[in-house]
């Protein structure tokens, strides 16, 4: 507040966290698999979210949006970029949006570039709201609504240097993006990894939180947790063994410790098998 910096959105957690991506039909899943639309529809979306929120209200002229778009400024709702999104994929056709894209881009960026003061706008985990195994996303789209997103932000800030746009993607769908501005967008992307003694720390410290004891005492196999391997005669960890067969994602080793609690018990005979 001492530096007048504002958010989208404005009140804490200050996450623009995008609800499920559910009910769209089979048409818009196809429009949203390519990286081209959603680049151009994450762009109006913040664009549209920045303008509602931080331009005079009286001096935009809702009519220049078109009849889908200029909905969006009166209501209460439909404020993050997000809800912007979901709202315009939701409630029109393709040819419809791809007109209001057309129509509205020249206006959008107009009152984009008026906004002269500091903001900040954060989106988190679009990726949850695309889940496979819950909504109807494909596994295209859910790639091409991130990389989308991340070009769009770039894009984006190059237009407006008060505006900075921060964005967490999954590393699965980055190393899928291909782009001709990839390499000087690279300079803006922070890879979160971890070490192995980082994971395996990591997991410890849940493990002693739940069953006072190691990943390995709780599994309790061999000696201190390690084990022959029955083919090549190597021995490792539990934690080890269950690492070699993730791609080190926590999220992961958390599910996996989780089920390997509920499965293991004092009346298992063949443990070893059972981890397998």
């Amino acid at each position: 507040s001492k530096n007048s910096v504002q958010f989208i959105p404005s009140n804490r957690p200050f996450l623009d966290i995008p609800d499920d991506f559910i009910d769209l039909n089979k048409n818009i899943i196809s429009y949203l698999e390519e990286q081209k639309n959603t680049t151009q529809l994450w762009t109006a979306s913040i664009q549209l979210s920045a303008i509602k929120n931080f331009c005079d209200k009286t001096a935009v002229e809702h009519s220049n949006f078109g009849n889908g778009f200029s909905m969006i400024f009166p209501s209460s709702e439909f404020s993050n970029p997000s809800e912007i999104f979901l709202y315009i994929v939701t409630n029109f056709s393709i040819s419809d949006i791809s007109q209001y894209l057309k129509c509205s881009r020249q206006y959008l960026n107009h009152y984009y570039s008026e906004i002269k003061s500091k903001l900040y706008i954060f989106i988190d985990r679009l990726d949850q709201a695309m889940r496979l195994d819950k909504t109807d996303c494909t596994l295209k789209m859910w790639i091409a609504m991130q990389t989308g997103l991340i070009e769009a932000a770039w894009n984006l800030m190059e237009k407006n240097s008060h505006i900075e746009i921060f964005c967490s993607i999954r590393k699965e769908a980055y190393e899928q993006y291909e782009s001709p501005i990839k390499s000087n967008l690279y300079g803006c992307v922070c890879e979160l990894n971890y070490s192995n003694n980082e994971l395996h720390e990591l997991i410890n410290v849940l493990c002693n939180f739940y069953e006072k004891c190691t990943i390995e005492d709780m599994v309790h196999i061999g000696t201190m947790g390690k084990f022959k391997h029955p083919k090549t005669g190597n021995e490792e960890t539990v934690f080890d063994y269950i690492l070699r067969h993730t791609v080190s994602k926590p999220r992961d080793l958390v599910i996996i410790s989780s089920q390997l609690k509920k499965t293991f018990n004092n009346s298992i005979i063949n443990k070893e098998e059972t981890l397998r």
